[in-house]
């Protein structure tokens, strides 16, 4: 695979893109890995006809790695992310991230919805898991508006089959294939997903 290098606030970012036609897809990596993360996904998801647009984030594989801990805000990467998708000429895309990959998706979901299509995070939760749930609101509605407000039945199903009663399982992290993600991405029904799901 091979990788072009975009400039972005005096930094160089190594970026894999694929290029085509088709709807694109942001892969980002979590640490400590780069794009070659990705490797396997890649040429599957170029096969099924996507744009693949899969960069080394700052610090990591052959981009820059400015100095200091101030330099890795969420702000500043995500400030990154738009300027590759800016660079490419791509006004929205759909996200798939991994690890920390994932909670820079979820930033920029949150921080810029109208360049985020889509979003599938891997290994790394929502963040208000982790700063506890809503008071007032009791448990089965929670899991019902956050499923519901999840993007087409796809998401629904995915969260559905990475958890038992609501808690995260292994086994449930285990399904996650290339063909998860891309049934996800195309917004299938969810027997069709989960039909994928089983087959893994």
């Amino acid at each position: 695979m091979s990788k072009t290098t975009i400039t972005i606030n005096d930094l160089s970012f190594a970026v894999e893109d694929t290029g085509g036609d088709g709807a694109s897809v942001l892969l980002l990596h979590g640490f400590p890995d780069s794009s070659a993360l990705w490797r396997h996904q890649i040429p599957a998801l170029t096969a099924a006809g996507y744009r693949v647009i899969a960069p080394d984030l700052r610090g990591y594989g052959d981009s820059d790695r400015p100095e200091g801990a101030d330099q890795y805000r969420l702000e500043l990467l995500a400030s990154d992310i738009l300027g590759v998708l800016d660079a490419l000429d791509v006004g929205s895309t759909s996200v798939v991230g991994h690890d920390w990959g994932a909670a820079l998706g979820w930033g920029l979901a949150a921080l810029t919805p109208e360049r985020v299509n889509r979003f599938v995070a891997l290994s790394v939760g929502h963040p208000g898991g982790y700063f506890g749930r809503p008071s007032g609101i009791p448990e089965d509605v929670l899991r019902r508006i956050m499923t519901e407000r999840a993007s087409g039945a796809g998401l629904r199903v995915i969260a559905e089959g990475l958890t038992a009663d609501g808690v995260p399982t292994a086994r449930g992290a285990l399904k996650w294939s290339t063909s998860t993600v891309q049934a996800a991405l195309a917004g299938q029904d969810a027997a069709k997903l989960r039909a994928t799901a089983a087959g893994v």
